[in-house]
């Protein structure tokens, strides 16, 4: 049988169960990932990973009993590798380059400001609710692999709030599994990095995980990636700086991972199709025998 002809029965199955949305779903997904790329996001399709499985239990379904166990059992390897696309964990990645500073080179925050990428959202504050701000500078600043927005203390109204102990809070609307943040700055001191993620948000609750890194006093743009990882993190600390400025380092590339865990109908389709599998493939013995 061909994967074009797999494919054929694939969907005239799913129409006989009732399950012909998701065929229609898996034709938005060019527009869905489109849409991803533009904004830097990448995610996987998970209806597409779905079709796949089912085209590959066609193809089990069919191999003839001549055929060697090994054959079957690659198949079904092959089968687990590809449903195992939908479950990966999704990264999400913060890196305000599509924020829009209306020209300036710095852009002023009071209080709290979130942001949603990929239905997951970040709200970033002020341990002191102190004024902070987004920044731009130009390649001759800013390198490449950095981002040239960012996120820090300097370029608030008052010019205050990088003498300040206060670090900053990142809270998120669900739990996260693993995150890791740039942390640079321009080499006029040497600046300890730390991160701590927490059970709670506002930085509050059990602590999971923590980091520390450094940025040397070199002439020149430096950063050093910093990333904790545990279960349950609804919160993170950040702070990055010396005695004297105690947070003054710029803040990019927040990068997130969530819990690898299939959507509720995922896990419930795939369940329900691996029961017709095994039902089809019983009915067809028994089909036998009595012949």
């Amino acid at each position: 049988m061909t994967k074009t002809k797999a494919l054929a029965v694939a969907h005239r199955e799913l129409s006989r169960l009732g399950l012909a949305r998701i065929t229609t779903s898996q034709r938005n997904n060019d527009s869905i990932n489109e849409s991803l790329e533009q904004e830097g996001a990448t995610a996987p399709s998970k209806n597409s990973c779905i079709l796949e499985c089912i085209t590959i239990l066609v193809f089990i379904s069919n191999i003839r009993r001549k055929c060697s166990a090994m054959y079957r059992f690659l198949a079904f390897l092959v089968l687990s590798a590809v449903c195992a696309q939908a479950f990966a964990a999704p990264t999400i990645v913060f890196d305000f380059e599509s924020i829009d500073l209306q020209g300036n080179s710095n852009f002023p925050i009071t209080g709290p400001i979130s942001l949603t990428e990929q239905n997951l959202t970040m709200t970033i504050s002020h341990e002191n609710d102190l004024e902070f701000a987004f920044n731009r500078r130009s390649g001759l600043a800013f390198n490449e692999s950095f981002g040239f927005q960012a996120f820090s203390t300097f370029g608030d109204s008052m010019g205050q709030s990088r003498f300040d102990p206060g670090a900053f809070i990142l809270d998120f609307d669900t739990a996260i599994e693993s995150i890791s943040v740039d942390m640079g700055d321009f080499g006029v001191e040497a600046d300890n990095l730390l991160i701590q993620g927490f059970s709670s948000t506002g930085g509050t609750g059990l602590m999971i995980d923590e980091d520390t890194g450094f940025v040397p006093d070199i002439n020149g743009f430096h950063f050093d990636t910093v990333q904790i990882s545990g279960t349950g993190i609804r919160s993170v600390r950040i702070i990055g700086g010396s005695p004297d400025v105690p947070n003054s380092v710029f803040y990019d590339n927040i990068t997130v991972e969530l819990s690898a865990v299939p959507e509720p109908g995922t896990a419930v389709f795939l369940i329900a199709l691996a029961a017709v599998s095994i039902l089809t493939q019983t009915r067809r013995r028994r089909a036998a025998c009595c012949s």
